[in-house]
């Protein structure tokens, strides 16, 4: 009888990668006054806010809104090996363990697909994140009602595999993540260089 099929979600900001990736790609793409100045002027709306992800919506399309799908991608390609570079290394082997036992990683995040997408294509991993939104091929913001984040994760994992069919191995960070870590065969919280296994 053919072994299970392992499938191993990785969260990806604060799990493998060890900073905030939207700040870092905003820095990166406008600088960091703009960035910074821009979200000084949101922060009572976020602050008070019960759904975060619309004002980092309107933040992001504050920054971005002028430019061109094809210039965000090149600004993109540009931005893989920075984040290569603040990768949490205790993740990074241990998801290379498993993809070495031909486990399929999937990268499940909230962050963009705008970089997400590259950095899973030169990983080789399979990527699920938050889809950017264009009009008339310029940028206008992301999806905020497919935010990948909580329950929304856990949704996209049960369709991409039946866990009752499949070893599933998860790694996150937050309690958000904790829908998903509790379902998965085996769910790990990470905590900078620590990962324990959740009960």
């Amino acid at each position: 009888m053919p072994s299970q099929k392992t499938i191993v979600f990785v969260d990806f900001d604060g799990t493998l990668y060890q900073r905030d990736s939207l700040l870092d790609f905003l820095i990166f793409s406008v600088g960091k006054w703009r960035t910074y100045t821009s979200f000084i002027l949101l922060f009572p709306e976020y602050l008070f806010s019960s759904n975060k992800a619309k004002v980092k919506n309107k933040w992001m399309k504050r920054l971005l809104q002028h430019k061109s799908e094809l210039e965000l991608h090149q600004v993109a390609q540009k931005f893989i090996p920075l984040l290569q570079e603040k990768l949490n290394s205790k993740v990074v082997t241990r998801i290379a363990e498993y993809q070495a036992n031909k486990a399929e990683i999937v990268i499940l995040s909230a962050s963009l697909d705008l970089w997400i997408r590259p950095f899973c294509e030169s990983n080789g991993y399979v990527c699920m994140a938050t889809p950017a939104v264009y009009s008339n091929q310029i940028f206008s913001g992301f999806e905020v009602e497919r935010n990948v984040k909580g329950k929304e994760k856990l949704k996209l994992a049960k369709a991409y595999c039946d866990f009752s069919k499949c070893e599933t191995i998860a790694f996150g960070n937050e309690k958000s993540d904790l829908y998903i870590l509790r379902e998965v065969s085996l769910g790990y919280w990470v905590n900078g260089n620590q990962i324990n296994l959740v009960s």
